[in-house]
């Protein structure tokens, strides 16, 4: 049923807000950081995929699939790498040439590197698959799964240049061939 909306959206005259080519996104919520179902046949794919968005993952893949299937060449599908529940880099899963991740760790504070292994104080209370990893390990990871940019917070007040610089370097040594800024420069984006 996704499938089939996003495909009325795209077949759409693009003066009716519609059209192609674009990058779409299927992803979580801001204010969503639980558990996305948990129907037996999801939480089994969030531990076959060791991620707490098993079933999303393979939803991805999937449309990305039917994308390519029906010559929608020129149409990427884009989600975040963010929170609990879609966070950590899934296993089994090997992500089409049509799909662009976005780590967005909400590391206003630290680089990748500088978490470590401690689980971030709102994970403790979760028992979710993968609750606990290293983050920069898992950007690692993600730069091997797939298209990998890097979601960054330069909100003024919660960066500082130095972390900003060390960050992107970091994000590109994991394999990110790009940013976005959610913050200070909201709305922009380029490459490395």
């Amino acid at each position: 049923a996704l499938y089939a909306s996003l495909r009325r959206y795209l077949d759409r005259p693009t003066d009716e807000c519609g059209g192609r080519p674009g990058i779409y996104m299927v992803g979580v919520n801001d204010e969503y950081s639980g558990v996305l179902c948990c129907c037996e046949a999801c939480r089994a794919l969030d531990r076959k995929h060791d991620s707490g968005a098993g079933a999303m993952w393979e939803l991805v893949v999937d449309i990305c699939n039917r994308l390519k299937r029906d010559g929608y060449d020129d149409v990427l599908l884009t989600s975040l790498a963010y929170r609990r529940q879609c966070e950590l880099a899934p296993k089994d899963i090997v992500f089409p040439d049509n799909f662009i991740c976005y780590v967005a760790l909400g590391n206003h504070s630290h680089t990748p590197s500088e978490w470590g292994e401690e689980p971030r104080r709102e994970a403790k209370e979760y028992a979710q698959p993968g609750e606990m990893y290293n983050f920069y390990e898992n950007v690692k990871a993600w730069g091997k799964l797939c298209t990998l940019d890097a979601w960054m917070y330069t909100d003024p007040f919660l960066s500082t240049g130095y972390r900003l610089k060390k960050e992107i370097n970091e994000y590109y040594a994991a394999g990110a061939r790009g940013a976005f800024s959610n913050g200070g420069f909201a709305g922009s984006g380029g490459g490395f």
